[in-house]
């Protein structure tokens, strides 16, 4: 014998949404014999989410410190199915399929959904058939906000940029001469899918070699709790060249770094996470010395510069990981006319298990948000990438 069960279904079958839009669908309840309740309600609900735990030594042992924060955007409840106001007996749904359609308008100026175990942003109708001297019946639909950053608005970003370091190695009584790195690139902002084109110069003029030179695309996120700030770096891509002898020039020329399907920079609308991106010259040196480098903050928007997406025709939606799809996409008067319409890509950071925060969850539900992906140029297959798992 089967089990009572309700789940979500969405009229737009992305589950993507812009701030402003109307959130539609129906509740699907299946009642196997019969099923007795006090009401079905429906919670709509957004909020950002800190938190992490450390461990600190006292005298008198070791004690768990939670560092944490919140932010809520709306928690919105309304009653599907409830009682009369003259009736006193619960209610009784006897053995059938029942739909309860919904309806619900997001706020303006939301951020976009972001999912990781330290710190998310999430948006989700959640479900709860209440049931007198049993546990409750939940569900929860998650779905995702793609908060738009038009790159167009954005200050200098069409312009390129050039960045330069230097560093002087020591060892003991014996002073080295200085390792520089220059760095330039095409241009400041990019969409998830574009390419980075960049140039970069090392000038070895130490007497040690150069174990390796690396060049590095990074996501730069910092979680703000109530009493400090917790930063973690991901990297999304990495090239690495040889070594550099001592003397010697090594030039990195026509060499990309590939976006991929990534939240757009800063996370506006959220204090509480921040998200920054950067293009990253590592030089490496041999022996008992910190390596030099040399970052430039490139921002990641959701919709390209006018001039460069007038280079290309419409993103293809092959060989993209968890792409969503052009007729996915929900309707919006945000993206220009002359602007090729993305697809929409599920997260390079991977999905997670949204119910873990309900003990009454009917199962776990693993998710992933999407992003707006302009399938331009495939990726290097020699750029290797590495998300920083994430302890809580």
């Amino acid at each position: 014998m089967g089990k009572d069960s309700v789940f979500v279904i969405f009229n737009n079958a992305s589950r993507v949404f812009y701030p402003g839009q109307i959130v539609e669908g129906n509740v699907q309840l299946t009642v196997v014999e019969s099923l007795k309740m006090r009401e079905i309600r429906l919670t709509f609900t957004g909020d950002a989410n800190v938190r992490w735990t450390e461990s600190r030594s006292t005298k008198n042992g070791t004690v768990t410190v939670v560092y944490s924060n919140h932010e809520n955007y709306f928690n919105t409840t309304v009653p599907l199915l409830q009682k009369q106001a003259n009736q006193s007996d619960d209610i009784i749904l006897p053995k059938g399929v029942y739909n309860y359609p919904f309806k619900f308008q997001l706020p303006l100026n939301i951020p976009s959904s972001y999912e990781a175990v330290i710190g998310r942003v999430r948006y989700a109708v959640v479900v709860t058939v209440d049931k007198p001297w049993a546990f409750d019946l939940v569900t929860m639909g998650p779905f995702t906000v793609v908060s738009l950053l038009d790159l167009n608005k954005l200050p200098n970003v069409a312009y390129g940029g050039t960045i330069a370091d230097e560093k002087t190695l020591c060892c003991l009584c014996c002073k080295s001469g200085p390792i520089r790195a220059t760095l330039t690139t095409d241009r400041l902002g990019y969409v998830p899918g574009e390419a980075i084109k960049f140039r970069a110069e090392i000038s070895n003029l130490s007497n040690r070699q150069m174990e390796c030179s690396k060049a590095q695309l990074v996501m730069k996120v910092q979680y703000h709790a109530r009493r400090k700030t917790r930063t973690i770096m991901n990297v999304l891509a990495t090239l690495k060249r040889p070594p550099i002898p001592a003397g010697e020039t090594d030039v990195w020329d026509g060499y990309k770094l590939h976006v991929p399907s990534v939240p757009p920079s800063f996370l506006l609308g959220c204090k509480i996470i921040d998200i920054h991106y950067y293009v990253m010259i590592i030089v490496d040196p041999s022996g008992p010395s910190f390596d030099l480098n040399v970052p430039m903050e490139v921002t990641i928007g959701s919709i390209p510069l006018l001039t460069v997406a007038q280079m290309y025709g419409i993103p293809s939606t092959e060989n993209v990981y968890g792409v969503v799809g052009h007729g996915m996409l929900p309707p919006s008067e945000h993206f220009p006319d002359n602007v090729p319409k993305p697809v929409m890509a599920e997260s390079v950071m991977g999905g997670v298990n949204v119910n873990a925060e309900d003990p009454n969850a009917e199962s776990s539900h693993n998710f992933a948000p999407v992003y707006t992906y302009y399938n331009w140029e495939k990726p290097d297959p020699n750029v290797t990438f590495q998300i920083v798992k994430e302890e809580a």
